[in-house]
């Protein structure tokens, strides 16, 4: 299993992958979805990518809120890998890489 940032490079297939898990990836309080194009061009929106064999098969996203404090945007797996350990490893590095940032956990 790899884990790996999102860029814009892998709009399509993230895209693809929201769509197969109907996660509420990018609900706002609103409830409007956001546009995964606009969060992966924003540099405070960080999502980190579950990969197996070169298939991307979930995903954690968070966005910045300020120097201290970071939101969690969603996180979402496909179903046949649910059950093995890999969402908490996707919310373990999140929780990792915004310590990293200066977030307060």
């Amino acid at each position: 299993m790899q884990y790996r940032y999102a860029t814009i490079l892998d709009l399509q297939k993230v895209e693809n992958l929201l769509e197969k898990i109907k996660s509420d990836f990018l609900r706002t309080r609103k409830g409007k979805k956001g546009s995964p194009k606009r969060n992966l061009s924003n540099p405070k929106y960080k999502m980190i990518l579950s990969i197996n064999k070169s298939k991307i098969i979930g995903y954690i996203s968070y966005k910045l809120k300020s120097e201290t404090q970071a939101r969690l945007v969603g996180i979402g797996l496909l179903k046949n890998y649910r059950g093995k350990g890999i969402g908490k490893t996707l919310f373990d590095k999140a929780i990792k890489d915004m310590k990293k940032r200066g977030v307060k956990i």
